[in-house]
């Protein structure tokens, strides 16, 4: 079977590659587009050894229906120019800005791989999904933990992560990075255009050729507002702060969701701090979401169990809580006794790190809890066996 990936930033190399390690006739599209993302074959060769490269520019999409069995990719362009012979695969890449993230666009995906259950609840109604996990976070998984913890008298690594655009948190909080005592990380979104100069001897600056996972092994705390990313560290157990504020004339409002806008999503799960409501940010008790395991480092099988070990050095992945119980007033008592053992749960640093759950969302959709689900990993509700 011959497969195309679509590639137009080298973010989604991150992806990709760990996708093409199982298949044997891959193909590397370059999207070109009128925005310049500075991704060149030379950068996906690196990532992709092997593969043969393609370029063909955004208008010319089209072209490549017939020409592979199937062609992968990440955003509406692609399922939005309708082929007819080849099929399109549109990969989950983020949690974030939900109403772009699953929007109906998906519907004119043949297969849409979803990290989870969550993610795959949200577009199921409207489109064939299924539940496949994050593949960006299998290297962190697959290799034993480096990343020494948040410490209260050591100087601390901080990963800085935001959104671009309007959404973006920078102009808030890079002056008071620049005055935090703590080695800074700026890892600029890969549609970010700002450029940032003069910055202290403690702040450097990495961009979208740079691998998440090293960057989340290499670090004691992430700082992030609007971006996937905050799901990614919280995943990956790095504790996690959620900051920035909605302007309701951006033009990028519409992409949030009404829990994101309130930024009640990671309530329970990171650590909130508005740059210009009080003091400096604090990572020492953010948790790690439950319910949750990588893509491909632990097979489940049907009851939740793991039969894969589990790599060295990190604990085991906790046995997912189904319920279909949306949350509200009127949980279960299953539900409310899940709740106070969350609430009781040691936080990150002890062996088995766990979280409360998340206040109720506003309108829950097809009796899908959120906060720790809606870190979308997880077993399929039709009984499905993902990775």
């Amino acid at each position: 079977m011959s497969v195309a990936f679509v590639v137009t930033t080298a973010y989604q190399l991150f992806h990709y590659k760990n996708i093409a390690a199982h298949l044997s006739d891959v193909t590397a599209v370059l999207e070109v587009r009128e925005q310049d993302f500075e991704l060149t074959e030379e950068v996906i060769a690196k990532h992709l050894p092997g593969v043969a490269v393609e370029t063909v520019s955004r208008e010319r999409l089209k072209d490549l229906d017939g020409r592979f069995d199937a062609v992968v990719c990440q955003t509406p362009i692609l399922p939005l120019e309708f082929f007819d012979s080849s099929y399109v695969i549109a990969q989950q890449y983020s949690l974030a800005k939900e109403n772009y993230q699953y929007g109906v666009w998906r519907a004119q995906a043949d297969l849409n791989l979803m990290y989870g259950d969550y993610s795959v609840g949200k577009v199921e109604g409207f489109s064939r999904a299924v539940a496949v996990g994050n593949p960006l976070l299998d290297p962190y998984f697959a290799q034993p933990t480096t990343r020494r913890g948040w410490s209260a008298t050591e100087r601390n690594r901080i990963l800085y992560m935001p959104t671009y655009g309007s959404l973006s948190s920078m102009q808030s909080v890079l002056p008071v990075l620049r005055e935090l005592d703590a080695d800074i990380t700026i890892k600029l979104h890969h549609a970010e255009t700002l450029e940032l100069d003069s910055l202290p001897a403690h702040i450097s600056v990495v961009g979208a050729e740079d691998d998440p996972c090293v960057l989340l092994a290499e670090h004691d705390g992430v700082l992030s507002d609007f971006s996937g990313a905050a799901f990614d560290a919280l995943y990956a157990g790095v504790p996690t702060v959620v900051c920035g504020t909605v302007d309701l004339n951006s033009k990028d409002l519409v992409r949030l969701s009404d829990s994101e806008r309130e930024q009640s999503t990671l309530a329970s799960l990171a650590g909130t701090w508005q740059p210009d409501r009080g003091p400096r940010p604090c990572w020492r008790h953010s948790r790690r979401p439950r319910n949750c395991r990588p893509a491909t480092s632990t097979r489940c099988s049907g009851n939740g169990s793991s039969s894969t070990p589990v790599p060295p050095g990190r604990p085991a992945p906790p046995r997912s809580v189904n319920s279909s119980t949306p949350a509200g007033a009127n949980t279960s008592a299953r539900t409310r006794s899940v709740r106070r053992f969350a609430a009781t749960s040691p936080p990150i640093g002890n062996s088995r790190a766990s979280s409360p759950a998340p206040p109720p969302r506003r309108q829950p959709v097809h009796n899908h809890p959120p906060g720790a689900r809606s870190a979308g990993y997880g077993r399929s509700r039709r009984g499905r066996t993902v990775w």
